[in-house]
This record gives C-alpha cells, sequence and structure tokens, in this order.
C-alpha cells in the first residue's frame, strides 16, 4: 500500500489482539501502524515509543489523550475502538475513516460557493458546538483537519486540545503548536491562560476565508508575518460575499469578546441560510446532529460538497484516511500528511508521502510571554561599536544588526535576561555572504552554548575559554535545513530549553533536540559566530527582529527562571 512502510525487525508482529500491517510513521512521542483487527477491518494503531516507557509522564499524557479522544462525539470525528494505557506498550486503535480533507477540495475543486459553502459553515460550527460542549478546546482547526466523508463533516486532529476549564493541558514542548494562519490573536500575544473556546471560533473564519476564496484572511510571505497581520490588520475577505461575509468578520474579531460562541455561531448560520440549490451529483447528506444540553435538543441537517468516489485514487484514500482517524482520536500523526511548511501559509498543497514529516515546535503552557521587542529602537539590546575590533551592535531598517570583521561578536541584551528554562524566537537574517549569525544562551561571559545559523544549517555549539582566556575548540554539531538559507533571506529561530534538553526549530518546526548538563544558567546575547573564518579580514555581518523570550511563571505570575 503506498505510503506505508515495511514494518521494522525490532517492531512487533501484533499488539492488544490488532494484526501490524506496516508503519505510516514516527514521531517525538509515539509510533502509528497501519493494523488489522481481529474481524479483518483495518484500523490505525499508535504505541508509545520503546525508549519512552520507563518515563512515567508519557504514560499520563497517554492516558490524558485516550481520556479526552473519549469525549467527543463521534458524529463529528473519528471514533475511538479501543485503547489501553496500561497494556506494555500502551496503545489507541482509531476507527477508519475514508474521506477528503476541506484543503484536498479546494485544491482539486477550486473554492466553494452558495449552498455548499454555506453547509461546509453549518457542518464545522455544528462540530465545534459539540465539541465544546464535551470541554473541550480544539486549538488547531484548519482545512487540513476538516474531513468531508461520506454521512457527514468530520473535525479532526485533537492533539492540541485541552480541557475548556484548566488553564493547562496535554499539550507539551514536543506537541502541536497549531497553524500559524489560523491562531487566534489572543495566543499569539503572549500565554494560553487567556485561551478560551472563542480561539476556535476564530479559526472556524479563517477555514471559512479559505473555502470561499483558496486565501487565507491574513495570509503573508512567512509565518512571522502572517502572524504580525493577524495582531495587527484586518482580515482580507475580498470573495467571501453575501450574508456571510458578517458571520465571517465577526468570527476574526480580535477580541474574543466580540466573537460569537459555537452555538451562536450556529445559530447566525442557521438564520442566513442560503436558498441557491447545488447539483446533486456533488452532494451528499451529512449527519450533523447537535448534542445539546439538557434543556436545548435542537437537531441540525446538513448536506456537504464531496467528491465522487474515483477508483483510481483509492490507494492514497486509504493511506489519508489511516492517517486521519488516527490524528482524530486525539493522535498526532505521522506519516502521509501534507507538506507542513505548505501549510504554515495558504494549505494549498496537496498530501505528499513523507518519511519524516516536519514536528511544529510548541511553547509549553506554563511558559509566559516575558519579552516582545521588535528590535526597531534601543529599548533592550545595546547599540555599541569596538574600533580595535571594527564591531558594532546598532539598528536600522532591517533590525538589529551585527557587523564585526573577525569571527565572533556577541551584543548583549536587557539587565535580568538569565534564565535557566527559557524559549526565545528570533527572525534572523543572513546579510554579508559566508555569516554565520549566532544566538548565546546560558551564557555567563566565559562559558555557554550557541544557537549557530549558517547558509547551509544550523549547530549546537558549547564552547569555553581556555585557561589563557582564549575560546578553546568548541564541541559542534550539526542540524541539517531543509532548505538553505540565503544571504537575504529571512527565517525565524527558536530555542527552548527545558531542564537539560535544547530543542531547536526554524520557522515553527523542529531542527533538532539536544541534551545538555555543562551550564545551568546564563544570558541570552545574538550577534556573529563565523563556522569557517576567512584567511583574510572579512566582513561579517547579521540582522535580527522581532526577538521573543519565555519563561516558566509560578503560581505567585513571577517567572521562575
Amino acid at each position: 500500500m503506498a505510503g506505508v512502510q515495511a514494518l521494522r525487525p525490532s517492531d512487533q508482529l501484533q499488539i492488544g489482539g490488532y494484526q501490524l500491517l506496516g508503519r505510516l510513521g514516527e514521531g517525538g512521542m509515539g509510533t502509528v501502524y497501519l493494523a488489522q483487527s481481529p474481524d479483518g477491518s483495518q484500523v490505525a494503531l499508535k504505541v508509545i515509543r520503546d525508549h519512552l516507557l520507563d518515563r512515567g509522564e508519557f504514560r499520563e499524557r497517554f492516558r490524558g489523550e485516550v481520556a479526552r479522544a473519549k469525549t467527543v462525539p463521534p458524529f463529528c470525528t473519528a471514533e475511538v475502538i479501543e485503547a489501553d494505557p496500561d497494556h506494555d506498550p500502551p496503545y489507541l486503535v482509531a476507527e477508519y475513516v475514508d474521506g477528503p480533507t476541506l484543503a484536498d477540495i479546494v485544491k482539486e475543486s477550486g473554492p466553494l460557493s452558495g449552498a455548499a459553502l454555506q453547509s461546509l459553515g453549518i457542518g464545522v460550527a455544528t462540530a465545534l458546538t459539540a465539541i465544546h460542549g464535551a470541554g473541550i478546546i480544539h486549538r488547531d482547526l484548519k482545512p487540513g483537519n476538516v474531513l468531508l466523508p461520506r454521512g457527514g463533516v468530520k473535525v479532526i486532529d485533537f492533539g492540541l486540545a485541552r480541557d475548556s476549564d484548566t488553564p493547562t493541558g496535554i499539550t507539551q514542548a514536543d506537541q502541536v503548536m497549531g497553524t500559524v494562519p489560523y491562531i487566534a490573536p489572543e495566543r499569539l500575544s503572549g500565554g494560553l491562560k487567556a485561551v478560551n473556546a472563542k480561539a476556535d471560533v476564530f479559526a472556524w473564519g479563517a477555514v471559512m476565508c479559505y473555502a470561499a476564496t483558496g486565501h487565507t484572511p491574513f495570509a503573508g510571505d512567512t509565518p512571522a508575518t502572517t502572524a504580525i497581520r493577524i495582531l495587527t490588520e484586518a482580515p482580507n475577505l475580498t470573495g467571501v460575499s453575501g450574508p456571510l461575509r458578517d458571520v465571517v468578520a465577526q468570527a476574526l474579531s480580535k477580541d474574543p469578546a466580540e466573537r460569537p460562541a459555537a452555538r451562536e455561531l450556529l445559530d447566525l448560520l442557521m438564520s442566513v441560510g442560503s436558498t441557491r440549490k447545488v447539483p446533486q451529483d456533488v452532494m451528499i447528506p451529512a449527519q450533523a446532529a447537535y448534542e445539546a444540553t439538557a434543556d436545548d435538543e435542537t437537531t441540525v441537517s446538513t448536506r456537504v460538497p464531496v467528491r465522487k468516489p474515483r477508483r483510481r485514487v483509492r490507494t492514497l484514500g486509504i493511506v489519508l484516511a489511516a492517517v486521519i482517524a488516527l490524528v482524530a482520536a486525539g493522535i498526532f500523526a505521522y506519516g502521509v500528511w501534507p507538506n507542513a511548511r505548505s501549510l504554515a501559509g495558504d494549505p494549498t498543497a496537496s498530501p505528499s508521502v513523507q518519511t519524516s514529516p516536519p514536528t511544529p515546535l510548541n511553547i509549553p503552557d506554563n511558559f509566559q510571554l516575558v519579552l516582545d521587542d521588535p528590535l526597531t529602537k534601543s529599548d533592550n539590546w545595546i547599540q555599541r561599536t569596538e574600533k580595535e575590533l571594527d564591531a558594532r551592535c546598532f539598528y536600522d531598517a532591517r533590525g538589529f544588526v551585527t557587523e564585526v570583521t573577525g569571527p565572533v561578536y556577541r551584543c548583549q541584551g536587557p539587565s535580568g535576561n538569565n534564565y535557566r528554562d527559557f524559549a526565545v524566537s528570533v527572525t534572523v537574517t543572513l546579510v554579508a555572504e559566508g555569516t554565520c549569525a549566532g544566538i548565546w544562551f546560558r551564557y555567563n561571559g566565559s562559558v555557554g552554548d550557541a544557537l549557530q545559523i549558517c547558509q547551509d544549517g544550523a549547530y549546537f555549539v558549547r564552547h569555553e575559554k581556555d585557561a589563557n582566556g582564549d575560546w578553546s575548540n568548541p564541541t559542534r554539531l550539526a542540524m541539517a535545513f531543509d532548505e538553505p538559507l540565503a544571504v537575504g533571506q529571512s527565517a525565524r529561530f527558536t530555542i527552548l530549553a527545558v531542564g537539560d534538553t535544547f530543542t531547536f526549530g526554524r520557522d515553527g518546526f523542529v531542527l533538532d533536540h539536544r541534551d545538555e548538563t555543562t551550564y545551568p544558567k546564563g544570558r541570552i546575547n545574538i550577534g556573529v559566530l563565523q563556522r569557517d573564518p576567512a584567511d583574510q579580514p572579512t566582513q561579517y555581518s547579521a540582522a535580527f527582529s522581532h526577538i521573543q523570550i519565555w519563561a516558566p511563571i509560578d503560581p505567585s505570575g513571577r517567572a521562575t527562571s
């Protein structure tokens, strides 16, 4: 079957009575298998990876994942067939779902309109109403997570979901943060404590804009640009027409209080129903029953657009549906999946087979934004010039720029910038050919770690001064880019330090993980850090913009690092 890898010699052949047929993929926490149940049907099965089985927190996280997946009404998502968190290894089995995503339909047939668009909006709003009614916030609603099988709309992928009545949930540092064009502004502006179910309504508005036009309402050239537009600009709703436009605009309000709740959204959509008929050959009835509270027994029926089944895409549909079913049950799936870098902007890429798909990098729930500096003026990072080194740190239209004729120059940050556990994210531009930028962390003036960013890759660097005060040969571990970073091109790099583990990311996706116990705490600096300095004096230059720092917050609201 296309997209399914052969089992490895170390893989079990059977788990919990399910025969393993092949690998769909794996990620930081779990391995996903295509499996056959005792009755002969195919299912998707996830287990915790072997090296995590002795760590109790992963078993508890898996147990919470299973519990949440079971609370979501099955009419609006894939149903959990069986789960055994106490098995060795723990496993979860999800039903098989066959159907295209909204991203597939727009990619193949173009934007929706009329009653087809109205029906889609009602179906997704109905699913959100049921999900929120179960006390869950989805937090990653997007076209790739809206599935249109025979029989109805299904909102899938609860890997980000958490209880709506608690400030923390199942999302951890190695799980999904979300897809930028669909993230509500309150999530981007710092801290998850202010997030409620209205964030999903914002995502609904972005999904509907995409369905109606083929573009997202705040689309930018990079995820960082998109995020800034979400925070500061009005949505681009060109192409969204009729009464639906007003509902979408309200859902995209920057203030959550101005957005309708999911049930209110459903009521609005029912009141502006379209009378335009859609040809029967592109329509299939959809079940979209709303499971109301005890004093409200509203039931809604919808019709949604789906493609006619085609024999030539049956194999891809089977593989895609298996992974979709797994994601729908609250699993972070790997294997056959849309290209994650393309989904960071408009989700126009069709699903492709990847053996190692990118993993989004998420800031932990207990971290709070402690510094948000656009690096446009001298508020935090210090301008200075050292003529004897032919080096300087200064501000211009590019941001905060470091120039040096030589291999290394650091620019100091604000006072109090001293962390053990933290996350830092900054946009980096290599200004001069051959330059490598540096982001130092846990640095105390003589020893420290750094992320070295060059045109062909990134490096984890650990170095210290020798007895003579000179820098000794550093330990340098490579992290290859999936695409080069050209001179003049910008990319956003993130470092997450939790205990002895560092996670490095580019444009929201994980590059690598490293363990380090040498330096317990220190400052964050930025500048130039050359890998291979030229034999002749050469000026190197890197520019930095929009730096953000997060740190853990204790119950009193104070940073603990």
